[in-house]
């Protein structure tokens, strides 16, 4: 079981997430995070223009930013 990631959010809510397996069963849990501070260090990245601000999106957004034309 995955279930994500800290800064790659695909759940529409910039947060962490993570799963708690306890007594026998699991939970899904997500807690908040100092997006700006990630973004900082992203924007300091040698990335191309395109791929910072795509990822910097999904940062701030929790998903990925809609494609045109698809």
């Amino acid at each position: 079981m995955n279930p994500g990631s800290l800064g790659q959010p695909k759940q529409a809510r910039p947060e962490a997430c993570y799963a708690l397996w306890e007594k026998g069963g699991f939970a899904l849990r997500s807690v908040s995070y100092d997006v700006e501070a990630t973004v900082a260090k992203v924007e300091k990245l040698p990335l191309t223009p395109e791929v910072g601000a795509d990822l910097i999106a999904v940062l701030r957004n929790g998903c990925a930013a809609p494609q045109a034309g698809v």
